[in-house]
C-alpha cells in the first residue's frame, strides 16, 4: 500500500461519524423547603409522599415514604427537658421507639465529628432507622432513612433516602 493510499484511509476513517458518549444524567438537586414546625430545611425524594405531620407537646415528626411504601425518611425536631449530651438523647429515642414499636435494639453508634453529630442505626419491632442526631440544648433532631423489618430493601430507595437525610440542614 502507498503512502498517499494509507494516509487517504486514515483521512476518511478520522472523518466518520461516532455516535457521541453517552454522558451520565446530571442529577439535579431537589429544592428545599424550610419547615418552622421542623426547624430544617429538607429536600425530600421526588414523588415522595408526605405522610401526616405528628405533634405532640414535646416533638414534631415529618415523614415521607417511597413510592414502594418500603423506605421512608423522617425528621424528627423534639425538646428536651434538660440540656443533655448525645448518649442520653439516643437512650431517649430507643425509649420512645419501644413505646411505639414495642421493641428497640441499639445495633450501632458512633459520633461524626465532620458532621458533629451521632450516627445510629437502632431496629424497632417494625423498622431499622439509621439516624443522623443532633442535639443543641433544650432541642434536638433525629433525620433517618428507615426500611421495615422483614421486607425486602430496595437499595436503590435507601441510596435516596439517605442522600436526602444528608442535605437536611438543622437549625434556624
Amino acid at each position: 500500500m502507498s503512502i498517499a493510499r494509507a494516509c487517504l484511509l486514515l483521512m476518511i476513517a478520522g472523518c466518520v461519524q461516532r455516535p457521541p458518549v453517552a454522558k451520565p444524567p446530571r442529577r439535579v438537586p431537589e429544592p428545599h423547603t424550610y419547615r418552622a414546625d421542623l426547624q430544617a430545611s429538607i429536600a425530600p425524594p421526588a414523588g415522595w409522599m408526605q405522610l401526616p405531620t405528628e405533634r405532640t407537646e414535646d416533638h414534631v415528626t415529618q415523614v415521607w415514604v417511597s413510592p414502594s411504601d418500603l423506605t421512608a425518611l423522617g425528621v424528627i425536631h423534639f425538646r428536651l427537658p434538660l440540656p443533655v449530651g448525645h448518649d442520653l438523647a439516643v437512650w431517649g429515642f430507643l425509649q420512645n421507639m419501644k413505646d411505639s414499636e414495642g421493641h428497640a435494639e441499639l445495633i450501632e453508634q458512633h459520633w461524626d465529628a465532620a458532621a458533629d453529630c451521632m450516627r445510629f442505626v437502632a431496629e424497632g419491632g417494625r423498622y431499622r432507622v439509621r439516624t443522623k442526631l443532633f442535639v443543641n440544648g433544650l432541642t434536638g433532631w433525629a433525620i433517618f432513612a428507615g426500611t421495615r423489618v422483614g421486607e425486602e430493601i430496595d437499595e436503590v430507595e435507601l441510596r435516596r433516602a439517605i442522600a436526602a437525610r444528608e442535605q437536611v440542614q438543622v437549625g434556624r
